[in-house]
């Protein structure tokens, strides 16, 4: 499983990723979005474009413990 990786880099960019982003980021933490569950990862970082960002509200977001 992805989850016990050492290191968990994911990549997002432009428009068309930008609803899934805020989804992953901010929505519930479910499995109709499986992504959501690496807010929990320590280990997890995600890099963004400011296309994919456009729809996240801008407040510190980290791992969830």
């Amino acid at each position: 499983m992805i989850c016990s990786a050492p290191q968990i880099i994911c990549l997002a960019s432009s428009q068309r990723k930008a609803e899934i982003v805020e989804q992953i980021l901010q929505g519930n933490i479910t499995t109709d979005c499986p992504a959501s569950v690496l807010r929990q990862q320590k280990q997890a970082t995600l890099f963004l474009d400011l296309d994919a960002a456009q729809q996240l509200e801008y407040t510190r977001i980290s791992h969830q413990d």
